[in-house]
């Protein structure tokens, strides 16, 4: 739990840091309140590197005091945090790209919440938005199933329902009635399906390579002398097993 803690300081100081830079930087080319709504999409962008992040800290905390498998583990509520964290950064960073990309120009001469806007906004959410999201369920699933064997698929169940009601939630309360499109709801409901098919696989996958993320964590924080006989050693057993079972 403190690791979390100290993984989300350091995420908000950088996320406001980017703020200012973006923020600036766009003073140059529009007023100060749109300025001020662009720089704020940038602010999501630094929580999607949130497992990165925690397994920097926890390398160089653990230099000092090593943890064995079990230790290794994170656990489920600590993961449905991380997990949660992500998804709903990188939905609302895809959602404000795909609405500024079907916003129409100024030399159309549209409205914002027109026909055409919303066709531009279906398509540009199953082309960029829907594959972005699956990737990212894929990996951060796929972390789950390495760190958190106890309880992990439940966790990511728990942090999709979460995401869903998020997404369904933010859709249907905040949508006035009159800008509101039969066609919102389908699509929200397509992208959660794909987006659980992809968390699923990706659980799958961690859940088959927890051994070898372990192992690269204690690689990782060891000399490369002691890393180098380690590998020597995971050869030779391996080499021996496979002997031992051309033979039975």
């Amino acid at each position: 739990m403190k690791l979390f803690a100290i993984t989300l300081g350091v995420v908000c100081i950088v996320a406001i840091a980017l703020f200012g830079v973006v923020f600036a930087l766009l003073l140059l080319f529009w007023e100060r309140s749109e300025a001020a709504q662009l720089a704020a999409a940038f602010i999501w962008l630094p929580i999607l590197a949130l497992p990165a992040i925690a397994e920097f800290l926890e390398r160089r905390t653990d230099r000092t005091r090593l943890a064995d498998y079990r230790e290794f583990q994170i656990p489920w509520p600590v993961m449905v945090a991380y997990a949660l964290l992500v998804l709903i950064a990188l939905d609302f960073a895809s959602s404000i790209l795909i609405v500024m990309l079907a916003a129409p120009l100024p030399s159309e001469g549209g409205e914002l919440f027109d026909e055409t806007f919303f066709q531009r906004l279906f398509l540009l959410a199953l082309a960029i938005q829907l594959p972005v999201m699956m990737l990212d369920a894929y990996l951060v699933a796929r972390w789950i199933g390495g760190r958190c064997p106890s309880r992990g698929l439940l966790g990511l169940l728990f942090a999709l329902f979460l995401l869903a009601a998020v997404i369904i939630g933010d859709t249907e309360l905040l949508t006035p009635v009159e800008r509101y499109h039969p066609v919102i709801l389908p699509l929200n409901l397509i992208q959660l399906a794909l987006i659980l098919l992809s968390a699923l696989v990706g659980y799958w996958r961690g859940r088959a390579g927890r051994w070898s993320r372990y192992m690269h964590y204690l690689l990782g924080v060891t000399p490369p002398a002691t890393r180098d006989a380690v590998v020597e050693l995971a050869f030779e057993e391996a080499r021996k097993a496979t002997v031992s079972s051309s033979f039975s």
